[in-house]
């Protein structure tokens, strides 16, 4: 799915292919710093070799555009295929 999200256009950056993972963390700037250094701890734990931040507010849009529009993306790069994304909130 992420190399059809990196082929799709949407980010001037590519996202490097693996399990990705998007988090938003929305909030004052202490309490997203604290945030993401939790979740950061956490999925380290469970083998994440990668964290990135956005990298300014253009940045977390567009990461969060594409992250909603990961099926669609998919869809296209495989005509046919049938993809499954999930949300938790």
């Amino acid at each position: 799915m992420i190399r059809a999200i990196n082929e799709s256009g949407g980010l001037s950056d590519k996202i490097p292919i693996s399990d990705t993972l998007f988090f938003k963390i929305q909030g004052t700037q202490e309490s997203m710093q604290a945030a993401g250094k939790v979740v950061q701890a956490i999925v380290k734990k469970h083998g994440s070799t990668q964290f990135v931040y956005a990298k300014n507010q253009k940045h977390a849009d567009d990461l969060w555009e594409n992250r909603k529009v990961a099926l669609f993306s998919a869809q296209a790069f495989i005509p046919g295929s049938k993809v499954w994304t999930t949300d938790v909130w």
